[in-house]
């Protein structure tokens, strides 16, 4: 059965053209919108730990002996981040969207110019010290980036057709 389908399916699969790859990319392509994204890095104190009511003092004097130099960021975070992933990594959070973190922390985030270290920072998680690595804007990918894609879907979408008419 799987073979008379597949021969009668493929003619229809091999009618995908350029043009119609063009005609779906100019009528959907902001489907295909990639979002900004941020590469951070962050020194993270928890608001829930009840033996410790309030973290402003540790994370200013975290932020003191990072403006003064003593250690770097990734020292820093290895020392005192309660970021167990993030730790490890001295801190890097790797690359993000807003989809991905709190509102309150991409507020935050959002202010920063790359290379430059936050203020403290308290969210509804906790205290943060920041600094953003990258960033990058949102785009839509030009036609290039996403021919195979497009081209993927539409076979897919043609052979659901098909499938659904035999």
């Amino acid at each position: 059965d799987e073979a008379w389908l597949s021969e009668q399916i493929q003619p229809r699969l091999n009618d995908i053209t350029p043009q119609d790859v063009r005609a779906w990319y100019d009528a959907c392509k902001e489907t295909l919108r990639i979002p900004q994204a941020w590469h951070a890095a962050h020194i993270f104190l928890t608001r829930h730990d009840k033996t410790k009511p309030d973290r402003g003092a540790e994370i200013r004097e975290i932020q003191r002996q990072l403006l003064a130099k003593e250690k770097t960021f990734a020292q820093l975070a290895q020392e005192y981040s309660e970021d167990a992933r993030g730790r490890g990594l001295g801190g890097d959070l790797g690359w993000f969207t807003q989809e991905r973190m709190p509102a309150d922390f991409i507020a935050a985030v959002q202010k920063l110019r790359i290379g430059q270290f936050s203020a403290p920072v308290q969210t509804q998680l906790g205290w943060h010290l920041l600094i953003v690595l990258e960033h990058h804007a949102s785009r839509l990918p030009v036609l290039a980036e996403t021919k195979d894609e497009i081209t993927a879907l539409l076979i897919s979408k043609r052979r659901e057709e098909a499938v659904k008419s035999l």
